[in-house]
């Protein structure tokens, strides 16, 4: 697994680049609102520490809140009340956006509610069958390549592959 320069910069908080797989496509996370408070960080530009509202989740690390999260968040929670919002579950995921002039992977609420977003269960077998009538790496790759976003992070699948990969090398 690559490491992500970005993630150094600040270990503390969720960055865009924390949803993303080694080739850099958005994996998306939900999570589970376990509080919310107003934090100090150290803003570099300005040299001095600024109060921030931040978002804990049991599953990662916290989310600094910008207005347009908690614009989200509220639509997603339906309240304005920190309170009534934990427990509650969110969807996160990465967008490219132009902020400060250049583009940055920005961590962004999806604006729907976990159970409202369709879930195709990934049928195991079916992606196992699929990886082991496989007989060389080009045809291995090609599978692979078939596979959705959803089947290829699945354990099994993805530890199949990397063993049917070792194999016929």
């Amino acid at each position: 697994m690559k490491t992500n320069i970005n993630s150094l910069r600040n270990p503390n908080y969720l960055g865009g680049w924390d949803l993303q797989d080694e080739k850099g496509n958005t994996i998306d996370k939900i999570v589970t609102i376990k509080e919310i408070k107003k934090e100090f960080v150290f803003n570099q530009k300005a040299q001095a520490e600024e109060p921030v509202l931040t978002i804990f989740f049991n599953e990662c690390k916290p989310v600094i809140l910008n207005a347009t999260n908690r614009k989200t968040l509220i639509k997603v929670t339906g309240t304005e009340f920190i309170e009534d919002m934990v427990g509650k579950k969110i969807q996160l995921t990465t967008k490219r956006i132009k902020a400060f002039g250049e583009f940055h992977d920005a961590i962004r609420i999806v604006n729907a509610k976990p159970n409202d977003i369709k879930f195709t269960p990934v049928d195991v077998e079916k992606c196992l069958k699929t990886l082991n009538e496989c007989k060389t790496l080009p045809e291995l790759a090609k599978a692979w390549e078939s596979l959705t976003e959803n089947e290829k992070k699945t354990p099994e699948v993805l530890g199949a592959k990397d063993n049917l990969k070792n194999t016929l090398k």
